[in-house]
């Protein structure tokens, strides 16, 4: 039995009223609501022109151009972007001998893609495509800005090297700028993530591919894989630190579980 004087007590009568006057003094911010999606903005991106008008001015670090082949990774869904008539148009924007995108694999979502020219031509239409599928083809929400100085452009560009080279290149690197790993089963062939803004994703291609050039993969197939990798995910969103250590953690309790069955059912 309730007591009247108990600040506790249950008074059914009254138990309408005091649940409408709550609802009324409750901030909007505690109240149900369809959510909003963030505004969009297009000062957000870039304009095309000034990027093209940006990439003319970058330059080598000495006078000599030489020839280069640059190739990359991108998805199925993502090379469908790439029409034969914005090819040619890029082909000669930036002035390169050729722009070729691999056949599509029924059991693979990568196509590479290829482009021949001289080092800074090729090195500058390859930056182009990041901001394209960065800003452009992947940017759903439309909410992360891509400007001349945005440091979150990326690019996966595949490395003909040795295991130990690609070692000794990576250390050449900060940490956050590249991660690498081998590409499906091809021998001594590494895809490598660049990341970084509009100059140091520049000074990281030309870097790489003064000292590497393609032997065996210029013009031999490069075998995939009928799967989907890890990394392919990471496109998609941006994950916090705090989360990178839970998949890590969690990753690591898999991990250690099925190697205890494993041991048990040997």
């Amino acid at each position: 039995m309730y007591s009247k004087n108990r600040p506790g007590a249950r008074f059914p009568g009254k138990r309408k009223q005091n649940s409408a006057h709550a609802t009324q003094n409750t901030p909007d911010v505690l109240l149900l609501e369809n959510p909003k999606p963030p505004s969009s903005s297009t000062e957000n991106v870039v304009d095309e022109a000034k990027v093209k008008q940006y990439l003319q001015k970058l330059s080598l670090p000495q006078e000599e151009n030489p020839s280069a082949c640059i190739k990359f990774v991108i998805s199925v869904s993502e090379s469908r972007k790439f029409t034969p008539e914005l090819q040619d148009e890029w082909q000669k924007l930036f002035d390169i001998s050729s722009i070729s995108i691999s056949e599509e694999n029924p059991f693979s979502v990568d196509q590479i893609v290829t482009l021949h020219g001289n080092l800074r031509q090729v090195s500058c239409a390859a930056l182009f495509f990041s901001f394209f599928l960065c800003s452009k083809v992947n940017n759903i929400v439309k909410t992360e800005p891509f400007t001349l100085k945005s440091s979150n452009y990326h690019l996966d560009v595949l490395i003909e090297a040795s295991p130990l080279q690609m070692e000794k290149l990576a250390s050449k690197f900060p940490a956050q700028s590249m991660d690498y790993s081998a590409y499906d089963n091809n021998l001594n062939l590494h895809m490598a993530t660049l990341h970084g803004d509009f100059t140091s994703l520049f000074n990281s291609i030309v870097f790489i591919f003064q000292r590497f050039r393609y032997d065996k993969y210029l013009s031999a197939n490069v075998e995939q894989y009928p799967i989907t990798r890890a990394h392919d995910g990471d496109k998609l969103f941006q994950r916090e630190e705090v989360n990178k250590e839970v998949l890590a953690r969690n990753k690591n309790d898999l991990l250690q579980y099925i190697y205890t069955q494993a041991y048990l059912q040997s």
